[in-house]
């Protein structure tokens, strides 16, 4: 009887200490789990007349494996300097997004069209695979007086996934002080296809082409003998003006992007990536860069 009760109480004993590693290992677990956010900048297609490409980045994971938290805000930063001209701020280049979402039909927005990109979403336990969607970006006009314009986003299916068919959300660009140019909140929400889904932003890749504007003008090439002397001969020159002015190259050579992203119950992650910018300054000579287009 002795030895039964012991045994019992023993093991009893080994199942309270399994317990104890079990739930120590599973507080070690969570305790390594932590969120990450990646964030990737870069500028392509450089041209001289001042219009450029930028590509954008960013990954956001838990370390342990598991879904991502649900972001509240998603930002991304532009360099100081790089401000949307006023040409480029009205109606010619303005995509109406109710239009848009009753008409479905994308081709009076062609002018307003200034980017493109993927979101892949997290639907787990729902969905286990990663979700794909294809984003084209327009500018609109925006009714609220702090912001420059409304970002219109339009959200399809795409070869990798085909749960969406057209979605129009809404997001806004504003104007920032101090270190950068301009703010865009971007529209982070996508209606599920079944309302108990829901969805988590995993990874954003954007390229940003811009908009572009070409000017026919008549110049005079020859005149009689003065700067103001009788025109003899004209031309039509055709000048190129991009959407954003160049960002201020300072002396590292570098502009600063950024992405600040805030989630419920976690802390906000925030990212900077430094991008070359020589690229932006002429070289009319061996000994001095000259002057940075557009500015």
């Amino acid at each position: 009887m002795g030895s039964q009760a012991g045994r019992k109480r023993g093991s009893r004993g080994t199942l309270a200490a399994v317990g104890v590693l079990l739930l120590c290992l599973s507080f070690a677990q969570a305790a390594r789990a932590e969120l990450v956010g990646e964030f990737n900048a870069r500028l392509k297609n450089v041209r001289t007349w001042g219009a450029y490409t930028a590509v954008l980045d960013s990954r956001i994971y838990e370390t342990d494996g598991s879904p991502p938290p649900t972001l509240a805000t998603a930002e991304v930063l532009f360099p100081k300097g790089a401000s949307i001209r006023s040409q480029f701020l009205r109606n010619h280049f303005y995509c109406d997004p109710t239009r848009l979402e009753l008409t479905r039909n994308t081709t009076f927005c062609e002018r307003a069209h200034f980017g493109s990109g993927e979101l892949v979403l997290d639907g787990r336990p729902a969905i286990l695979d990663p979700v794909h969607v294809a984003v084209e970006l327009y500018l609109g006009h925006s009714t609220d007086p702090k912001a420059v314009a409304t970002i219109v986003a339009l959200i399809t299916s795409n070869e990798r996934s085909h749960a969406y068919d057209f979605q129009v959300h809404l997001g806004t660009l504003y104007r920032e002080t101090g270190r950068f140019g301009h703010r865009l909140d971007l529209p982070i929400t996508v209606t599920p296809v079944l309302p108990s889904v829901v969805l988590k932003l995993a990874e954003l890749s954007l390229t940003i082409n811009g908009l572009k504007q070409v000017r026919h003008e008549r110049r005079c090439v020859r005149r009689t003998l003065g700067s103001r002397g009788r025109c003899l001969a004209r031309r039509t020159v055709s000048r190129k003006l991009f959407w954003t002015r160049v960002p201020r190259c300072q002396k590292a050579r570098r502009v600063t992007f950024g992405a600040d992203y805030a989630f419920e119950g976690r802390p906000t992650i925030r990212k900077r990536r430094k991008v070359n910018c020589k690229r932006f300054l002429r070289r009319p000579s061996a000994k001095r860069h000259g002057a940075i287009p557009g500015v």
